[in-house]
């Protein structure tokens, strides 16, 4: 600012000197004129040199005062655009957090930046913005910056043949797999683990058993018979023998 004033000051000084020695010229110019008619050998040549010189300070005092008004003009136009500036930030962020603070804020929570800018809404009340992600949306509140709702949802991790048999066995100690495959149940991937006695335990992608089929009748006895035949066999065998 004092480098402005400082300009302006130059120029009213340079102004109001060009200003006087117009005044100057005029008045020498209006002494000399009594002379012009008291004696008619004047030369002309130098009334028109004077005349010259006269124009051509007149035309730079204009060039002075011309650039002084495009100078002061500039210096307004500086200082009017600051003056307004502030009140618009202030109506157009009335929140202490922006939407690239609510967005850095959710990109801790999923660990990826979100592939658009939040919006601001009302959640449950209080103003927040909302952060869409792919699988689920973060709710960041506008005024504190607090994580008001985490909706995102965690990736399933699914476990393998070697693990579904391995819970399958834990859970039903009682007989012996015989065969796996998978299956759907309730319209959800699974592994079936059959077991010698007839049933069929549900594993389901997460680890959790979802059912157990118990064998069927037809099963049972089949597996009582496939029981009892070696114990014949060995009295066979004792019978030979004797």
């Amino acid at each position: 600012m004092k480098n402005k004033a400082s300009v302006a000051i130059s120029i009213f000084i340079t102004v109001f000197v060009i200003t006087i020695g117009i005044g100057v010229i005029t008045k020498v110019s209006a002494d000399n004129n009594p002379q012009s008619n008291s004696s008619p050998t004047v030369d002309a040549t130098a009334f028109a040199e004077r005349e010259a010189a006269y124009q051509q300070i007149i035309a730079q005092a204009n060039q002075q005062i011309e650039f002084a008004n495009q100078q002061i003009a500039t210096l307004a136009n500086e200082i009017t655009p600051q003056s307004n500036q502030e009140p618009t930030l202030e109506a157009t962020s009335p929140y202490l957090f922006s939407p690239e603070q609510a967005s850095a804020i959710a990109q801790q929570i999923a660990g990826v930046a979100p592939k658009t800018l939040p919006e601001l809404v009302s959640f449950s009340g209080t103003p927040a913005y909302e952060v869409i992600y792919g699988n689920g949306k973060v709710y960041v509140d506008a005024n504190t910056g607090a994580v008001l709702f985490n909706g995102l949802q965690k990736a399933v991790t699914k476990i393998t043949s070697e693990q579904a048999l391995y819970i399958a066995v834990n859970y039903l100690k009682t007989s012996q797999p015989v065969s796996m495959n998978t299956s759907t149940f309730n319209g959800a991937s699974v592994y079936v683990i059959q077991f010698a006695d007839g049933q069929s335990v549900f594993v389901d992608m997460t680890g959790k058993v979802v059912a157990v089929q118990m064998a069927s009748p037809a099963q049972t006895s089949s597996s009582s018979d496939d029981d009892d035949h070696p114990e014949l066999s060995d009295d066979s065998h004792e019978e030979d023998d004797d």
